[in-house]
């Protein structure tokens, strides 16, 4: 009741969940991919897990520059805009480049979201409840990963480079309605906290 009478909390708590799924579809699809495709480059799922590691390197270092400019529901926009264009523009090119910055740009706009939430729920709510609503954002996280598995086993059959696209444009959309929605809650207008 207190998460849900609070949109700050409960859209960033939406917000994870629907970004922690989309990006474990993107990484099942990923190693899929290797597999098929890259079957040769023993190296390649490797090096595609530390371009993940470089991307939510770099998005902890870049959500705070971009947090004097942006207030945290926009940063959390700007996750799933970089996560989305990365699967999109990247995700139909058949190349070992184009698939490891594909999840490096996946990694990045992940961590620049998962930084905002985690801040935008944490000023959210009260002490009373923050630490139950940490409880229910671990148990969100893992029920991406279930919710991602179940989406990859429905559309196994599929070709995975349109898959990987569509995942990509699903994620915008989900921007656009989070955006929706926060604007409507008055969250976009907010000014960046410290």
């Amino acid at each position: 009741r207190e998460i849900v009478s609070r949109p700050p909390a409960w859209l960033a708590l939406a917000s994870i969940f629907l970004l922690r799924t989309i990006a474990m579809i993107v990484i099942v699809g990923v190693i899929l991919l290797i597999k098929k495709e890259f079957a040769a480059a023993e190296f390649a799922s490797g090096l595609s897990l530390a371009a993940v590691g470089v991307g939510a390197f770099l998005g902890a270092v870049v959500a705070p520059l971009l947090g004097r400019k942006l207030n945290r529901s926009q940063l959390i926009l700007a996750g799933f805009v970089v996560s989305g264009a990365g699967i999109v523009a990247l995700g139909g090119i058949s190349t070992l480049a184009a698939v490891l910055i594909l999840v490096g740009l996946g990694g990045l706009g992940a961590f620049i979201t998962k930084v905002s939430v985690d801040a935008q729920v944490q000023e959210a709510l009260p002490d009373l409840y923050r630490g139950r609503a940490f409880a229910l954002y671990d148990i969100l996280y893992n029920v991406a990963s279930v919710v991602a598995g179940v989406v990859v086993v429905i559309f196994e059959a599929a070709s995975l480079r349109p898959f990987l696209v569509a995942t990509g444009i699903s994620c915008l959309i989900l921007a656009g309605v989070l955006m929706v929605l926060m604007r409507g809650a008055g969250m976009l207008a907010a000014t960046p906290s410290d």
